[in-house]
């Protein structure tokens, strides 16, 4: 992936499985606490 997942103040929050080409994957929200980071309003949803 092409950003940091493992530094203090990452939240991590499972959401609905997606769906792509008929497969099902687990869903996941990655977003980042106030003044983490380089964009801390970045959100990924993966």
């Amino acid at each position: 992936m092409p950003f940091v997942l493992a530094d203090n103040g990452i939240v991590y929050e499972k959401i609905a499985d997606l769906l792509f080409k008929g497969t099902k994957y687990p869903g996941y929200e990655i977003s980042y606490n106030a003044n983490v980071g380089a964009s801390p309003d970045d959100n990924y949803i993966r």
